[in-house]
């Protein structure tokens, strides 16, 4: 009985979150990497790169949004706190960004 408990709760963990998404990426992908201030559980690709690689361009989990550098091995991190004082503030903008943290891409 506590297997097939196990097991629900995976199926249900897995549908409702993003967790096989970027179980799959991370295997299969070229370039594709969770920021360290999310988790596999809970970040979510909001675009991806609309050419050959299979890397994100915006994400966000809970807490945080996230956008990679167009032209540095970087990716800036914005908590939605932040965001929320932002005048004009759009997720997959990040020109429209306050002052995000700058973190290397691993």
């Amino acid at each position: 009985m506590l297997a097939l408990s196990v097991l629900v709760a995976c199926v249900f963990a897995a549908v409702l979150t993003p967790t096989l998404g970027n179980l799959w990426s991370l295997a299969t992908g070229r370039g594709f990497f969770v920021p360290v201030e999310s988790s596999v559980f809970t970040f979510r690709v909001t675009e991806e790169n609309h050419g050959s690689g299979e890397w994100w361009l915006y994400g966000e989990d809970r807490r945080t949004f996230f956008a990679l550098h167009p032209k540095e091995a970087v990716y800036l991190v914005q908590s939605r706190s932040e965001a929320l004082a932002c005048n004009g503030f759009a997720p997959l903008d990040q020109s429209t960004w306050c002052s995000p943290k700058t973190v290397p891409t691993p």
